[in-house]
């Protein structure tokens, strides 16, 4: 995936208890917080007590949610294609459109 002028390899992952969406080579997974259009990397470990530790959480920079989100509505719609977003500037009805292998897919409102 490019967003901007970087470069992001997001991998998916699906087991029967869920998914989630992480960077390649990179441990963790990353999280969406739109309230600040920030994409986070969190990686947990195995604490000395047999619990569970924040290893790391770490902002993803250059990586926007939006893109996040069209590679998670790609899977969902069993896409491997091409995904480009739209992101309404301000001007319009503050709405995202988002195009998977060529067909738009609406998503509702980007705010």
């Amino acid at each position: 995936m490019t967003d901007g002028a970087k470069e992001f390899t997001l991998i998916f992952r699906s087991h029967k208890f869920g998914s989630s969406i992480g960077l390649a080579a990179e441990p963790g997974f990353l999280y969406t917080d739109f309230k600040e259009k920030k994409v986070h990397r969190r990686a947990l470990a195995l604490g000395r007590d047999c619990g569970i530790r924040l290893e790391t959480d770490e902002v993803v920079e250059g990586l926007s949610p939006w893109a996040v989100r069209g590679v998670i509505l790609a899977h969902r719609y069993g896409e491997g294609k091409e995904v480009v977003l739209m992101i309404d500037d301000g001007e319009g009805d503050g709405r995202m459109e988002v195009y998977i292998g060529g067909h738009l897919k609406d998503l509702g409102p980007s705010i």
